[in-house]
C-alpha cells in the first residue's frame, strides 16, 4: 500500500512540474504574446537591408507566346487570351513573396498562386498553378459617329451634342 502511495506522490509531483513548465509566469496568452511582441520591437535591424538585398531575385526571361488559355480557379479553359510576354511593360523591382507552391514568375517578379495584378492599364493578369493567365478587356463595339475614351477608362464610349453616354 505504501508502494502505491509514494508512486501517486511522485506522479502528482512529476504533473505539477511538467504544468508549471508550460506557464512560465501565470500570465494570459495575450499579455505574454505582447511582452514577447515588446522584446521583438526593441531589437535593432542593423541587417534588415542586406537580407531584404539578398532576396531579390534576377529577372529571368522567358519566350513570346502569341497567346494562352485563361485558366480560373477551377481549372477549365474560358478563352485564350494575349500573353503577359507580349506587354511591354517595365520590370519591376520589388518582389511579391511566393507562397510554396503555385507561385508563377513574370517580368522579373515573383507572384504567388491565385495572386492577380495589373502589369498594364486595361490588363488584369492572373497566377494560377505556377502559369501566368492575362486578358485584356475587350470593349463591345458603338454604333454611335462620335466617340471618345475618357481618361481612366479602357473603352470608348458614346459622344453626342456634348453628352457622354
Amino acid at each position: 500500500m505504501q508502494k502505491a502511495v509514494l508512486v501517486y506522490y511522485l506522479l502528482l509531483v512529476y504533473l505539477f512540474v511538467a504544468l508549471a513548465q508550460n506557464k512560465p509566469n501565470g500570465m494570459p496568452g495575450r499579455a505574454r504574446r505582447r511582452i514577447i511582441y515588446r522584446r521583438l520591437r526593441k531589437i535593432p535591424l542593423r541587417n534588415h537591408s542586406l537580407n531584404r538585398q539578398s532576396q531579390i531575385r534576377p529577372p529571368i526571361s522567358s519566350t513570346p507566346l502569341m497567346s494562352i488559355p485563361l485558366t480560373n480557379i477551377e481549372g477549365d479553359i474560358t478563352g485564350v487570351f494575349n500573353s503577359l510576354t507580349q506587354l511591354n511593360v517595365q520590370e519591376s523591382s520589388y518582389n511579391i513573396l511566393p507562397g510554396k507552391e503555385g507561385r508563377c514568375f513574370a517580368n522579373g517578379m515573383i507572384m504567388f498562386d491565385k495572386a492577380v495584378w495589373s502589369p498594364k492599364h486595361c490588363v488584369t493578369c492572373l497566377c494560377s498553378k505556377g502559369k501566368v493567365f492575362c486578358d485584356e478587356t475587350s470593349c463591345n463595339p458603338l454604333t454611335c459617329h462620335k466617340s471618345t475614351k475618357p481618361e481612366g477608362e479602357c473603352c470608348p464610349v458614346c459622344l453626342e451634342s456634348g453628352t457622354v453616354y
